[in-house]
């Protein structure tokens, strides 16, 4: 008898309004638009990351720690 005999996920805690039934095999899900936006976020990060190490870099020529970190 393992856990999930326990617990079991496929079941919800309460019933559904009338009219509705429970989608448990391929519920809605928002994971491709989380994914997207973190894609495009992280890209912005790069952006910034490289506008700052050009202008410390290239153009101010002074570097400390805090760079670093």
């Amino acid at each position: 008898m393992g856990v999930a005999d326990f617990f079991p996920y496929d079941t919800s805690t309460i019933p559904p309004p009338p009219g509705v039934k429970a989608n448990f095999s391929s519920p809605k899900t928002r994971g491709n638009i989380i994914i997207i936006m973190g894609a495009l976020l992280l890209a912005l990060v790069f952006v910034f990351i490289a506008v700052r190490f050009y202008i410390k870099v290239i153009i101010v020529k002074s570097q400390n720690w805090g760079d670093c970190m």
